[in-house]
C-alpha cells in the first residue's frame, strides 16, 4: 500500500529554472534535527522528499508536480494516507 501512495506522490525529478512546481508541504520547521528527523520518516516510507529553502523556517515536501491540478488530485491523497489535514499546496518559483 505504502509503494502505491508513493508511487502516486513521488516527485517529479527535474524542474526546469524558471518554471513554478507545485509542492504538496506537509511540514514546515525551524530545527535541522527535527527536518532530519520527519525527512527520515518519509523516506522510510517511500516518498522522494525535499526541503525547500526558506531564511528561518524550511518547509517539508513529498510531493512535485508541473500542474496545479495533479498538485491538488494527489494532495488529498497524501492528507487523507497521512492523516495530515494540513498538507497544502505551495507554488515554488525554480
Amino acid at each position: 500500500l505504502l509503494d502505491t501512495i508513493a508511487s502516486v506522490v513521488a516527485p517529479q525529478e527535474v524542474a526546469l529554472k524558471g518554471t513554478t512546481t507545485y509542492e504538496i508541504v506537509v511540514s514546515a520547521e525551524k530545527k535541522q534535527s527535527r527536518i532530519e528527523q520527519i525527512v527520515s520518516n518519509f523516506e522510510k516510507m517511500g516518498y522522494k522528499v525535499k526541503v525547500l529553502p526558506g531564511k528561518t523556517i524550511k518547509k517539508i515536501s513529498v510531493g512535485s508536480y508541473l500542474t496545479k491540478e495533479e498538485a491538488r488530485d494527489s494532495l488529498e491523497i497524501v492528507r487523507k494516507k497521512l492523516n495530515n489535514p494540513e498538507a497544502y499546496i505551495y507554488p515554488l518559483n525554480n
